[in-house]
């Protein structure tokens, strides 16, 4: 899934809100800042958000009762195939031979998951049909900092002209609110 094809983490209409300011979903500056806010977001939790069902992704087999899918939360499970370590083929596990949560733990009965040189191929759903609340406020202020200083200046000086930079980043509690949505390592 591609950035161009997410959807912004926040809208508009809110992000004028914050700014106190009517809205205008044309203004390319608040767009740029909510994208930029959205991508950032994405790439420090390494997750998507939106809503995406049948879903397919390979992953690397294992010996362990547990493997990870990398979207959360987990809303289904509706196939996994395992190729299992030295084969070709493809098998389709039944739906009883393990156990899916929303957090996106898959558990085998025994280790099915077709060894270390084995793949994975788990076909689910994923996301949310609204961006937590959580997630759009730090999405807009992250936005409100980009607008508000674009050049990321954190000091300036007249006399013999000095300027710093400082990060346009997240607060602590911006960054404590992502960890909660960080996928797994």
């Amino acid at each position: 899934m591609s950035l161009k094809t997410q959807t912004l983490l926040a809208s508009e209409l809110s992000l004028a809100e914050t700014l106190g300011v009517d809205p205008d979903p044309t203004h390319r500056k608040r767009l740029k800042a909510l994208e930029i806010a959205s991508a950032q977001i994405r790439g420090i939790t390494r997750q998507h958000f939106d809503l995406v069902t049948a879903d397919q992704i390979d992953l690397r087999g294992s010996w362990a009762d547990e493997i990870r899918l990398p979207q959360r939360p987990v809303l289904d499970v509706s196939e996994i195939q395992v190729r299992w370590q030295g084969s070709q083929v493809f098998d389709v596990l039944s739906s009883s031979a393990y156990t899916w949560d929303r957090a996106g733990r898959l558990r085998g009965v025994c280790s099915i998951w077709g060894g270390p040189g084995g793949t994975v191929r788990p076909t689910y759903d994923h996301g949310f049909a609204e961006i937590p609340e959580d997630i759009e406020a730090v999405c807009l202020a992250m936005a409100r900092r980009w607008l508000q200083n674009p050049g990321a200046v954190a000091s300036e000086t007249l006399v013999d002209y000095s300027v710093t930079y400082g990060p346009i980043g997240l607060t602590e509690d911006e960054a404590k609110t992502l960890e909660d949505y960080r996928r797994w390592p």
